[in-house]
């Protein structure tokens, strides 16, 4: 993964230790514990010039930013990388959650799996507006513009 063109600080077998999976029914990207705390870091270290807010109870997010006072806001863009040099690279839309629609709450739209299931799952959040291409004979994956939004 890369955050603003810099590759995280993780070897490449942490993403793979127990597989990965492409679940439309999952929301949000869920990522082993020690690939999401490379990405929570790399991410606010970009947002660092937005007042971070603390999350509400409730919420499944720990990174939120209260953007509601900023005339423009630059999210930095967020690439996943797989086998055979696929780069999805992600929008706005599939980095961010906005829970509140005056944009007082605007969370980082990943969560960290279990310690117990390190399974990389790519959610259908991060999916919005790609089409995603199945090779199952030669046990590819591909990404391209205009999937569903």
């Amino acid at each position: 993964m890369a955050v603003a063109g810099e590759k995280l600080p993780v070897p490449g077998s942490e993403y793979s230790k127990s597989g990965g999976i492409i679940d439309s029914g999952t929301s949000f990207t869920s990522l082993p514990p020690s690939v999401y705390a490379a990405l929570e870091s790399a991410f606010r270290k970009k947002m660092s010039n937005y007042k971070m807010i603390k999350p509400g109870s409730n919420d499944d997010f720990d990174t939120c930013y209260d953007l509601s006072k900023y005339d423009e806001v630059v999210i930095p863009k967020i690439s996943i990388f797989f086998k055979g040099g696929v780069e999805l690279e992600l929008g706005v839309k599939g980095i961010v959650v906005v829970l509140k629609k005056d944009l007082s709450q605007v969370c980082l739209a990943f969560s960290k799996s279990s310690e117990s299931d390190e399974t990389l799952i790519l959610g259908n959040f991060q999916l919005r507006g790609i089409e995603v291409h199945h090779d199952f004979v030669g046990q590819r994956v591909g990404f391209g513009p205009g999937g569903c939004s």
